[in-house]
Protein backbone atom coordinates (compact mmCIF):
# COMPACT_ATOMS: atom_id res chain seq x y z
CA UNK A 1 0.00 0.00 0.00
CA UNK A 2 1.29 3.46 -0.89
CA UNK A 3 1.33 6.12 1.82
CA UNK A 4 -0.54 9.11 0.38
CA UNK A 5 -0.21 11.21 3.51
CA UNK A 6 -4.00 11.36 3.82
CA UNK A 7 -5.60 10.99 7.22
CA UNK A 8 -9.18 9.85 7.45
CA UNK A 9 -9.35 10.35 11.20
CA UNK A 10 -10.85 13.82 10.77
CA UNK A 11 -13.86 12.70 8.71
CA UNK A 12 -17.05 13.64 10.54
CA UNK A 13 -19.72 13.22 7.82
CA UNK A 14 -20.18 10.74 4.96
CA UNK A 15 -22.66 12.08 2.37
CA UNK A 16 -23.85 10.02 -0.62
CA UNK A 17 -26.44 9.66 -3.37
CA UNK A 18 -28.76 6.64 -3.53
CA UNK A 19 -29.30 5.50 -7.14
CA UNK A 20 -26.18 3.72 -8.33
CA UNK A 21 -24.51 4.05 -4.91
CA UNK A 22 -26.76 2.18 -2.46
CA UNK A 23 -28.67 0.50 -5.28
CA UNK A 24 -27.65 -1.18 -8.50
CA UNK A 25 -28.77 1.91 -10.38
CA UNK A 26 -32.10 0.49 -11.51
CA UNK A 27 -35.54 1.73 -10.57
CA UNK A 28 -38.66 -0.42 -10.77
CA UNK A 29 -41.76 1.60 -11.56
CA UNK A 30 -45.32 0.33 -11.38
CA UNK A 31 -48.78 1.78 -11.66
CA UNK A 32 -50.15 4.26 -9.13
CA UNK A 33 -46.79 5.82 -8.34
CA UNK A 34 -45.25 2.57 -7.07
CA UNK A 35 -41.46 2.78 -7.06
CA UNK A 36 -39.22 -0.03 -5.83
CA UNK A 37 -35.48 0.10 -5.14
CA UNK A 38 -33.19 -2.82 -4.34
CA UNK A 39 -30.69 -2.05 -1.58
CA UNK A 40 -27.68 -4.24 -0.80
CA UNK A 41 -27.26 -5.45 2.79
CA UNK A 42 -23.49 -4.95 2.66
CA UNK A 43 -24.03 -1.21 2.18
CA UNK A 44 -26.28 -1.24 5.22
CA UNK A 45 -23.53 -2.87 7.27
CA UNK A 46 -21.03 -0.29 6.03
CA UNK A 47 -23.36 2.52 7.10
CA UNK A 48 -23.81 0.88 10.50
CA UNK A 49 -20.02 0.63 10.91
CA UNK A 50 -19.58 4.30 9.96
CA UNK A 51 -22.17 5.35 12.53
CA UNK A 52 -20.54 3.11 15.15
CA UNK A 53 -17.24 4.89 14.45
CA UNK A 54 -18.93 8.23 15.20
CA UNK A 55 -19.24 9.37 11.59
CA UNK A 56 -22.56 11.00 10.69
CA UNK A 57 -24.14 9.58 7.52
CA UNK A 58 -26.30 11.47 5.07
CA UNK A 59 -28.17 10.96 1.80
CA UNK A 60 -28.51 13.67 -0.83
CA UNK A 61 -30.55 12.63 -3.85
CA UNK A 62 -32.49 14.26 -6.68
CA UNK A 63 -35.44 11.86 -6.47
CA UNK A 64 -38.08 11.64 -3.75
CA UNK A 65 -38.80 8.03 -2.84
CA UNK A 66 -40.66 6.33 0.00
CA UNK A 67 -38.19 3.44 -0.35
CA UNK A 68 -35.32 5.79 0.51
CA UNK A 69 -37.27 7.15 3.48
CA UNK A 70 -37.91 3.65 4.81
CA UNK A 71 -34.33 2.42 4.31
CA UNK A 72 -32.82 5.54 5.87
CA UNK A 73 -35.04 5.06 8.94
CA UNK A 74 -33.99 1.41 9.23
CA UNK A 75 -30.33 2.40 9.16
CA UNK A 76 -30.85 5.45 11.40
CA UNK A 77 -29.21 7.70 8.79
CA UNK A 78 -28.64 11.13 10.28
CA UNK A 79 -29.53 13.38 7.33
CA UNK A 80 -31.80 12.70 4.34
CA UNK A 81 -32.32 15.33 1.65
CA UNK A 82 -34.60 14.23 -1.19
Amino acid sequence: MTDTGLSFGRIRVFLMDVDGVLTGGGIYLGSQELELKRFHVHDGMGITLLRTAGIRVGILTGRTSEAVTLRSRELEIDMVYQ
